[in-house]
């Protein structure tokens, strides 16, 4: 079996029954060439970049789908005789359907631990930045220590 990604743009003026039986004729299209469904979501009215057939706006879906590659010469073919599918897109996916997007929650630990991140960098700058300065205070003191030893020599 091989993963696709469907996306369709659907006639504006189409209602939701129409809609649905659209949707309803790619699932059982796809399971008759022993595939499944495996996400279904609408994106809803979106304007175009360009006029198709007078129209400015389109119906968005997507969908997941898994099937045999002679479904998919199938459903292409059903896709372009359906007068309310204005375009379409099938690809082949390489991988298993992307992830449902994360919640604000784990976003919001994500941006957490980052600020972290970057608030312990800048601890750590400003101290090996404290740790050069101290040590040139200490060659000093050697040298006072070095001219010592020389006096009590020459005398």
């Amino acid at each position: 079996m091989r993963d696709y990604e469907l996306v369709l743009m659907l006639d504006p003026e189409v209602d939701e029954t129409r809609v649905e039986a659209v949707m309803g004729r790619i699932r059982s299209l796809v399971a008759d060439h022993q595939g499944e469904v495996i996400d279904e979501d609408s994106w809803g009215m979106r304007k175009l970049a360009y006029k198709i057939d007078n129209h400015t706006q389109a119906n968005y879906h997507l969908a997941h789908l898994q099937m045999e590659a002679e479904g998919s010469k199938a459903l292409e073919g059903s896709l372009k005789l359906t007068d309310d599918v204005m375009r379409h897109l099938l690809i082949k996916k390489d991988g298993p359907p992307p992830p449902k997007e994360p919640d604000k929650a784990e976003e919001t630990k994500a941006e957490e631990t980052k600020a972290e991140e970057s608030k312990a960098e800048e601890s750590k700058a400003e101290e090996s930045k404290a740790e050069e300065a101290e040590p040139a205070e200490e060659p000093e003191a050697e040298e006072t220590a070095a001219e010592e030893p020389k006096a009590e020599a020459s005398e």
